[in-house]
């Protein structure tokens, strides 16, 4: 869906986003932005929850490939990318009739 956003979804490590101060940040997180694909996280999450997005938003500029893997990793497949993971490991089951 990013690509089809209008406005153009940011690049988080982008240096627009990653000067703005960490108070503007969690608003922002907190609010989202009108007319956009930012959604407000408002009170379905809890404040501590929103500030560890802004402490990542951070670390995002200095991520390393390893980190990228291990998030990867922990990322919940959806049902397409499971049966494409059982067909490529040889798993799925096909029925012939």
């Amino acid at each position: 869906m990013g690509p089809n956003f209008y406005p153009r979804v940011p690049d988080m490590r982008d240096s627009r986003t990653q000067q703005l101060m960490d108070g503007e940040m969690f608003y922002i997180i907190k609010n989202g932005v009108r007319f956009t694909g930012m959604p407000a996280w408002g009170d379905e999450h809890d404040q501590e929850e929103n500030w560890h997005l802004v402490h990542f938003i951070r670390h995002l500029p200095k991520i390393t490939p390893a980190e990228l893997e291990e998030m990867k990793r922990l990322n919940p497949l959806s049902s397409h990318e499971r049966e494409e993971e059982q067909f490529l490991e040889g798993s799925e089951k096909h029925e012939h009739h």
